[in-house]
């Protein structure tokens, strides 16, 4: 725990809230969420903290408009692509697609609210820029 709190006073996270501090700060110490290690210190968090490092209701609400706002624009027109794509294919073989689309659209929302943390701090941090809206899992 003291090594976050080194962590978030580093100068590479100046300027940012006491949230992304945090969030920034955990993936600076442990690395890759899903590496073993991480996921160790993760589950010795406290649980509001770990929802806080966690989730992100933005993105799980409005993922393509959150998206675009952090700065990671080129995944946002991927997942609208993507999404536009799946409906006009659904729509023209004849389907009724109203369930299906609010069950693309609520697995999307919930895989970019446990993802965007970690993409941001990637791209703030790293410079990563890239399209792929699924990387880096």
């Amino acid at each position: 725990m003291d090594e976050l709190i080194r962590a978030q006073e580093s100068a590479e996270f100046h300027g940012l809230s006491e949230k992304w501090r945090e969030r920034f700060a955990f993936f600076k110490v442990h690395g890759d969420p899903h590496s073993k290690g991480a996921q160790q210190a993760f589950r010795r968090l406290p649980p509001r903290m770990r929802r806080r490092i966690a989730w992100n209701w933005w993105a799980f609400w409005m993922a393509p408009i959150y998206l675009c706002v952090l700065g990671l624009w080129r995944k946002a027109i991927v997942l609208w692509g993507g999404l536009i794509a799946a409906d006009i294919f659904l729509d023209a073989a004849g389907m009724d697609t109203t369930g299906l689309v609010r069950a693309i659209n609520l697995g999307c929302g919930i895989y970019f609210m446990l993802t965007v943390n970690y993409a941001y701090y990637l791209r703030k941090i790293h410079g990563v820029r890239g399209w792929n809206p699924f990387s880096p899992y």
